[in-house]
This record gives C-alpha cells, structure tokens and sequence, in this order.
C-alpha cells in the first residue's frame, strides 16, 4: 500500500511489468543459449525467476486488487454491499 500510495498505481504498474519483462527475457536467453548441465545456469535461471516473483508481488499482484476496488463508483459500492 505504501507504493501505490507514493509512486501512483500507473508509475508501479510500468516499473513492475518493466522488471517482470527484463526478468522474462534473461530467463529465455540464459534457457536457449546455454546447455542444461551446466550449474551456473542454472542457478541464474533460479535466480531471475525470484527476481520476477519480486516484481509481481510488489507491483501486479496487489495493484490488481487495489484497481478491482476502485472501478465502482463509493455509491453503488456501498449499495452493492448491502444485497
């Protein structure tokens, strides 16, 4: 809640996807290009794929639910609540 509060719920969302994409795009190279025995990649794959659970669960895993929260307008959330 903190960032969403400070850096603004677009601003987190780009430096989330934008962390997420690098992380994805290490990860094919790193797969594609090296064989599978060797150790030290493996455990840069390993490594990447923390690093983009970081960026998910700091940026697009909360933000979602914050943005769900806030598509209805106060009134009808607080009619909706009632039924």
């Amino acid at each position: 809640m903190w960032a969403v509060d400070n850096l603004g719920r677009r601003k987190l969302l780009l430096i989330g996807a934008a962390g997420m994409c690098v992380c994805e795009y290490i990860v094919a190279i790193v797969g594609v290009a090296t064989p599978t025995t060797n150790k030290a990649s493996q455990n840069s794959l390993i490594a990447f794929v923390c690093i983009y659970i970081f960026f998910f669960a700091a940026s697009w895993g909360p933000c979602a639910w914050v943005v769900t929260g806030e598509l209805y307008p106060l009134v009808c959330a607080l009619l909706m609540s009632f039924f």
